[in-house]
């Protein structure tokens, strides 16, 4: 092929050289560099547990329970369209008076990913 360099044998022998010379450095002296530890000497520090009785700073995030879920599923199935469309906007007015209650308005909707196609 005309215009592409070939590399010369001495360039790939040293490429070789190099490779084998780094893998025996590698297998020598550890793949984590544990021959720094012998140099600067080896510490172990510990850690500090967490007591057991820390407060906490807020309750939990509390949401729709499955009654509710099943109750919105029921009220889709036999076509309650404006019963269940006022609850629906019940929680996205309660996740409007506070962005916490994320929580609820995602779980309400999340009631209809049913993955039976009736």
């Amino acid at each position: 092929m005309a215009g592409v360099p070939t590399p010369s044998n001495s360039a790939i022998i040293a490429f070789m050289v190099i490779v084998f010379s780094a893998n025996l450095v590698v297998n020598y002296f550890g793949t984590h560099f544990e021959f720094l530890r012998s140099f600067f000497g080896s510490k172990v520090y510990e850690v500090t547990k967490a007591s057991k009785n820390l407060p906490i700073s807020s309750e939990p995030d509390k949401t729709i329970d499955i009654t509710r879920i099943v109750e919105l599923r029921r009220m889709l199935l036999y076509e309650q369209l404006e019963e269940l469309n006022a609850v629906l906007e019940e929680y996205q007015n309660i996740f409007q008076e506070d962005l916490y209650n994320e929580y609820k308005v995602n779980d309400a909707y999340r009631a209809f990913y049913i993955t039976v196609p009736s």
